[in-house]
């Protein structure tokens, strides 16, 4: 991963890759905002294993969870997601929606709310969903897939991280930027 030395390690923003050249993630808010809105919108972000797309996954949402400061340098920052919901692909195997997916990771108790309520709650504009390790958890998922095509909620922003080579065949579904995780460059290394 691409990383900013000149930022303490425990703040540093993490650097993608474009075909433009290296890329902040404060930058991805910048391409969901339609009118001052958020607009839901499917992005890739590729990366060889072991090159940060879990960890970027992390960051985003310990960030999330984190009150905004001086490191968000854009607007719109992550701080506008009203409901941001990480899970592994593995996680929507043999689940029919979203909602019941992330109602199984809920504590039993004191959280009275449908798996329909949860669903009908993420399918807002406002909300992000992170889905990390499509290529470990593609296989038998069809809600992943649905999820992807926009089959089910539609409206939220998805942003999905994989190793190159496994969501070809649903590329065209990503509308919003798609970005690699590169490996450091030599002069990063030293």
């Amino acid at each position: 991963m691409i990383i900013d030395h000149d930022v303490p390690a425990r703040t540093f923003p993490f650097l993608l890759r474009t075909p433009k050249g290296p890329f902040s993630t404060d930058e991805i808010f910048k391409h969901l905002q339609k009118q001052g809105k958020f607009c839901g919108k499917r992005i890739l972000v590729e990366g060889e294993p072991g090159y940060g797309k879990s960890t970027l996954c992390n960051k985003m949402a310990f960030t999330w969870g984190s009150e905004c400061s001086e490191h968000c340098t854009s607007q719109p920052c992550i701080h506008q997601v009203k409901i941001l919901i990480y899970l592994r692909a593995s996680d929507l195997r043999n689940h029919t929606t979203v909602g019941s997916a992330v109602h199984k990771h809920l504590p039993p108790d004191g959280f009275e709310v449908s798996c329909e309520d949860v669903d009908r709650v993420l399918g807002s504009s406002d909300n992000m969903i992170l889905i990390d390790a499509y290529d470990e958890g593609y296989k038998d998922n069809p809600l992943l897939q649905k999820l992807i095509e926009r089959k089910v909620l539609n409206d939220a922003t998805v942003l999905v991280t994989s190793r190159p080579g496994y969501i070809d065949s649903l590329l065209d579904k990503f509308d919003g930027p798609t970005f690699v995780v590169a490996a450091f460059t030599d002069e990063q290394k030293s």
